[in-house]
């Protein structure tokens, strides 16, 4: 009877076929009955998962319909180029990792907007599906431990594709994997482990994203021409703890960013990669930080210029010991902005008179000895810079130079949330600073020098903390 009916429906024309409850059809009878460019209108209810659309149907969910895995597989497999999902409620994949088990699989080009995914181990996977749009939509991932979870949202050669406006929480990585051309913008990413974990996605852009705690905010790799503008990237602290971080990328174009409270806020390596190629890192407010910005010794040919440097742990550092060069911290005439410049603007043009130098021997310490960071903006760290500068023979040499340091900072083009401002981090530094004579007696042992303060042993009255250890 149910057959009989589908087919005269579609013997008439009729291109809307309506699912609702005590209705004559079913969901997977529905689908199942569908031809290329009709249009499903599911009106509420519960629907099994596993469902496959071998068509280039919409599927529109009217009073938020379920379709539910029941923990088993992927729920919706969008399988036909074309294809759209809408207004649905999606829930209960299985938990299978090797499998992927998705919320929504797209084999194809499709449309997956205005849903809401629960209880999803992996959220929305595209697979070879260029120039899809995955918009509105709010994921949940499962509640399970990080090295358990699935992706959010996963791009895998879907060149040419928009991801906008989507709500992360819970998820593992959102991946944009050998997907070129994309562009994602306005989503609000939270909790996993990358917030956008960029490879191969040359020509994308990146923009008015926010990222908070995540592990990683944003990591770009393998790639050229990528814009980044324009992002909220707080409270990345880990192992690695990056806002923003790119390796072996050209031509990237990083403007107008708000990283704050980040263990780093820029990390670049080998970044650009290519000879006579340069990066633009401009207008970006690093606030709050650990460190503002931290490069590997070998790292040039970037041009930072109306970036705003606010109380840093520290401003910009090496990843490793060595020296800098290569970059442009005045590009065109004018600089950074420094909270710890100490100069002045006698003539009024809003560039100070005196060069700003990064260098500091605390800060030098903590490059061979990272585990000084924990005394970092307290008394010791006073102590040890105001030491180098009675002595000039133990200052180390400046890690940059901006030969017109703004004296103050551009207006930042997008706000922060309240919650992205720590107020804890303050606090938390001026407790630490509390233990400054513990760790000057720790720096007088690689101090190797003696102000007849009383610190610490000399470097050669200690004995070796590891066998052969000079």
């Amino acid at each position: 009877m149910i057959a009989a009916l589908v087919a005269a429906l579609l013997m008439a024309g009729g291109r809307t076929i309506v699912v609702a409850p005590g209705g004559p059809l079913d969901l997977a009878a529905a689908v199942a009955a569908a031809r290329d460019g009709d249009r499903i209108e599911v009106h509420g209810g519960s629907h099994d998962g596993a469902l496959v659309v071998e068509r280039a149907v919409a599927l529109v969910g009217i009073g938020w319909p379920v379709i539910d895995g029941h923990g088993a597989g992927t729920v919706l497999t969008l399988a036909s180029p074309g294809s759209r999902v809408s207004g649905f409620v999606i829930r209960g994949t299985g938990d299978r990792n090797d499998l992927e088990d998705s919320g929504v699989l797209a084999m194809g080009s499709a449309v997956v907007e205005d849903n809401r995914l629960e209880d999803v181990l992996y959220g929305i996977n595209l697979k070879r599906a260029p120039d899809s749009v995955v918009a509105r939509n709010t994921i949940v991932g499962r509640d399970v431990t990080m090295a358990r979870r699935g992706d959010g949202i996963r791009l895998w050669e879907s060149h040419r594709s928009r991801v906008v406006d989507n709500v992360v929480r819970g998820g593992r990585d959102t991946v944009l994997w050998y997907s070129e051309n994309i562009e994602v913008r306005g989503n609000d990413i939270a909790d996993g482990r990358y917030g956008l974990h960029l490879m191969y996605t040359s020509g994308s852009t990146i923009a008015g994203n926010q990222l908070e705690r995540n592990t990683v905010g944003v990591y770009a790799m393998y790639s050229a021409g990528v814009t980044v503008e324009q992002n909220v990237v707080a409270g990345s602290h880990g192992s690695s703890g990056y806002g923003l971080a790119f390796k072996d990328c050209d031509a990237a174009t990083v403007v107008g960013n708000v990283l704050a409270g980040n263990r780093v806020g820029l990390y670049l390596d080998n970044t650009p990669s290519a000879r006579g190629v340069r990066d633009r890192v401009a207008e970006n407010t690093f606030a709050w930080n650990d460190i503002g910005v931290l490069l590997l010794p070998a790292v040039k040919g970037n041009d930072f210029g109306g970036n705003a440097f606010v109380e840093n742990g520290q401003q910009v550092a090496l990843a490793a010991t060595g020296t800098l060069s290569g970059n442009d911290w005045t590009p065109g005439g004018a600089g950074n902005y420094w909270s710890t410049y100490a100069g002045y603007d006698a003539d009024g043009d809003g560039l100070g008179d005196l060069p700003h130098e990064e260098a500091s021997l605390f800060d030098d310490l903590m490059t061979k000895r990272p585990e000084l960071r924990l005394f970092a903006m307290g008394p010791a760290q006073g102590a040890i810079d105001m030491a180098a500068r009675a002595f000039p023979v133990f200052r180390p040499a400046p890690v940059l130079v901006d030969a017109a340091p703004r004296i103050a900072p551009l207006p930042p083009t997008v706000a922060a949330r309240a919650s992205d401002v720590r107020p804890l981090v303050v606090l938390a530094a001026a407790l630490l600073g509390s233990a400054g004579l513990v760790v000057a007696w720790s720096l007088g042992m690689d101090l190797d020098l003696d102000l007849g303060l009383g610190l610490g042993r000399s470097r050669r009255d200690r004995a070796p903390l590891r066998p052969g250890a000079a």
